[in-house]
């Protein structure tokens, strides 16, 4: 009896056995003596298979990248950036004058009425009689000042304040931004603080300064900016008065 195989060609098994009797021929075929029938292979020829020159074809673009941007940073002249320095102008800030608030003070709160209350005693006649009293005016002793151009009290002193002991305090109308000292970029210093004590009169203008301590390059520049300065008069007791203040002066090179 003998057992026929009948294989559909569609099915896998049926495709593998068929490529597995292909590749069996070919090694048969290579084994056999050499014959005029010609064989061909997919073998790929050693010239036509990229893959072999992979490494070497890296390394080559590798290198001559290395040598183009060396060649760029080499080749390619810097360049040299000058900045310039200037002094800058000095900037004056005007601050609008703000009227000063003045408190109400409140009406006075009326008593409460009072109920009489009944209380038992001795009647009270319907009609009281009062003797009058004759009063002697000239014997009263008089010692009233006249009012002056100063108020009540009489003239208005001109002797200086100290800030610390006035009611209301002077407040700075115009801020001054001093400029930098020549002398002071030639030792070359880049900031500093100077502080000045400064009389500030009726009119809110600097009458005299004083230096108190800083940097000496900065002496004569805070001085003449503390006389540029304008502030809103200082009041005592409601009248104005002249008043003594210290103030520090910022210097700042940029």
């Amino acid at each position: 009896m003998q057992i026929i195989h009948h294989r559909y060609p569609h099915y896998l098994i049926s495709q593998l056995a068929a490529e597995d009797n292909r590749r069996r021929l070919i090694q048969r075929l290579k084994t056999d003596k050499p014959n005029d029938v010609p064989l061909l292979t997919r073998d790929k020829q050693p010239d036509a298979d990229l893959k072999i020159a992979y490494k070497t074809t890296i390394r080559q673009s590798a290198i001559a990248a290395f040598v183009l941007i060396g060649t760029v940073f080499l080749y390619n002249p810097e360049e040299v950036l000058t900045v310039g320095t200037r002094s800058r102008p000095a900037i004056v800030f005007n601050i609008q004058h703000i009227p000063e608030t003045i408190q109400k003070a409140l009406p006075p709160v009326p008593p409460r009425p009072v109920v009489p209350l009944a209380v038992e005693g001795e009647e009270v006649p319907d009609s009281v009689t009062i003797e009058p009293t004759d009063l002697d005016l000239d014997a009263l002793p008089l010692d009233l000042a006249l009012a002056g151009p100063g108020g009540p009290m009489g003239p208005i002193s001109d002797e200086p304040m100290n800030v610390a002991d006035i009611d209301y305090k002077p407040h700075l109308l115009t801020l001054i931004m001093p400029a930098f000292p020549e002398v002071a970029k030639k030792a070359k210093l880049k900031q500093g603080q100077a502080r000045v004590k400064l009389l500030a009169d009726r009119k809110g203008n600097v009458e005299k300064v004083e230096f108190i301590n800083g940097p000496p390059h900065f002496r004569e520049e805070a001085i003449s900016t503390a006389y540029r300065y304008r502030f809103r008069p200082g009041k005592h007791q409601g009248e104005v008065r002249k008043v003594w203040m210290e103030v520090s002066i910022q210097f700042k090179y940029d």
